[in-house]
């Protein structure tokens, strides 16, 4: 049974990653019609952008707009129903598949290992993806960012940094920690980037180096640059006043949500 296993696991990565696609896919249309508060506002969101309406602006949304935008464009080529709005998921997950591949290629991982994560990637998370979420459209472009990231040169940086900010715009949490996770990458790959993908290899003697330091910085820089972009260019398009009401800081009817230092010193 093992030995089986294994020969099932040595196959060609492409062969099996259309395997573990078309798996995946036998149960999207076992499911109906789920009315749930997360799911009806990806549809409603996606819907409205389908109909050439601009999030913050001609409606309000309690999510990143990032993630109405592969739903509508299905539903402006096909027509707003259930079964389109699976579709589009089901073309997320083949992009999300694709781009785990690619990043776990990058991270050299060896052709079984690959199998061995896309297998868990598929039966433990993608199997689960039946319609759009806020979540898996954040983590699409996380790992559109990363995979972009440990690419050598800096076209890919600059697209990492917008990525990273689409990311963002889809979910907050994400969007920061794809931040965070994108300047550590940048630091522990400065070290060896030579052939076409980034080497995650970091020594402390790199920060004796004042040209690899400059080189550190200016990445860091770049990436912040344009990971600011598509946030900036966003908050300029739309009502800047319905944007900043997405992040709940406190604004009215929001006031319990203030945080005061001194509330925290009288304790």
């Amino acid at each position: 049974m093992w030995s089986k296993l294994k020969q099932v696991f040595a196959i060609r990565n492409d062969y099996f990653i259309i395997i573990c696609f078309a798996l995946v896919n036998l149960f999207f249309f076992q499911r109906h019609f789920l009315l749930f508060r997360d799911y009806s506002i990806l549809w409603e969101g996606a819907y409205r952008v389908s109909l050439g309406q601009i999030p913050f602006t001609d409606f309000g949304t309690p999510v990143g707009p990032v993630s109405f935008l592969i739903p509508a464009l299905f539903f402006k080529l096909f027509s707003p129903s259930w079964y389109v709005m699976q579709l589009s998921q089901m073309f997320e997950n083949a992009i999300l598949l694709f781009l785990a591949y690619h990043l776990l290629k990058r991270l050299q991982f060896t052709q079984v290992n690959i199998n061995k994560a896309i297998a868990c990637f598929s039966f433990l998370y993608l199997v689960f993806l039946s319609h759009p979420w806020y979540n898996s459209g954040a983590f699409l472009c996380f790992l559109a960012s990363m995979v972009l990231l440990l690419s050598s040169g800096y076209w890919p940086l600059m697209a990492s940094g917008f990525m990273a900010g689409l990311c963002f715009l889809a979910k907050q949490d994400y969007g920061v920690m794809n931040l965070c996770l994108g300047s550590l990458v940048i630091l522990l790959t400065q070290c060896d980037q030579a052939g076409p993908f980034r080497k995650i290899t970091f020594h402390f003697s790199v920060l004796q180096d004042s040209r690899k330091i400059v080189s550190i910085a200016s990445a860091g820089i770049v990436f912040a640059i344009f990971f600011a972009l598509p946030i900036a260019s966003l908050i300029y398009a739309v009502d800047g006043s319905q944007f900043f009401y997405w992040f709940n800081y406190g604004q009215p009817p929001h006031e319990i949500r203030k945080i005061h230092i001194w509330d925290f010193a009288n304790h």
